[in-house]
């Protein structure tokens, strides 16, 4: 943190920041892909299936790796959850 002269607080706002922003940039392509593949065109229902099932997918993964994140001990915030779900880490 020191290359880019930030301290830990801002660079951990600057992550949740980005992140958030990530996850809004998804769910506005995923809906965009969505509305662009709607159609009552029967040979075109199994693409549109297949899309679902592809965007359900990296869904998943994303929170899979999240949920893996937050349970691994190599990070160390396992223990920081609180019972409303929520973390409170102490920097």
């Amino acid at each position: 943190m020191q290359v880019y002269n930030i301290d830990l607080g801002s660079a951990t706002a600057k992550i949740v920041e980005d992140l958030y922003g990530h996850v809004q940039d998804f769910d506005s392509n995923a809906a965009s892909l969505r509305r662009r593949i709607a159609t009552k065109d029967k040979h075109e229902d199994e693409t549109a299936r297949q899309v679902d099932r592809l965007i359900d997918a990296y869904q998943a993964l994303v929170t899979c790796v999240l949920g893996f994140s937050i349970q691994s001990p190599r990070y160390g915030i396992s223990g920081c959850r609180l019972e409303d779900g929520s973390f409170v880490i102490a920097l």
